[in-house]
């Protein structure tokens, strides 16, 4: 099995950009090169649909993806800074903390 190479061109007016991505024969997005740099970025998967690691163009580890709450949703995308101490950015807020709304006084209130 191989890799399918895609080809999407978008004129926005000032410059004729063309993304190039490659998919897998699950039609799971595995590589996309920038317009930009011509760099191109690539993705492990887990599944179906959890991709659980994304790589630089050199094939070294840039992103993990931390699945604990939910599925198919990453809670939280762990960046490895060149060889430094990886930086976990969380991708969504505490559920509860979702339906609070600002209330009187500078306290939550719930709807």
């Amino acid at each position: 099995m191989s890799a399918v190479e895609l080809q999407a061109t978008r004129d926005d007016g000032q410059a004729a950009l063309t993304v190039d991505d490659r998919v897998d024969p699950r039609g799971r997005r595995i590589g996309r090169r920038d317009p930009t740099t011509g760099a191109w970025r690539y993705w492990l998967y887990q599944d179906q649909l959890e991709p659980v690691a994304e790589l630089d163009d050199q094939g070294q580890l840039d992103t993990r993806c931390l699945y604990a709450t939910r599925a198919h949703t990453p809670d939280a995308l762990i960046k490895d800074r060149a060889g430094h101490a990886a930086d976990a950015t969380p991708r969504a807020a505490h559920p509860a903390a979702m339906r609070r709304r600002p209330g009187r006084a500078g306290r939550g209130s719930r709807r």
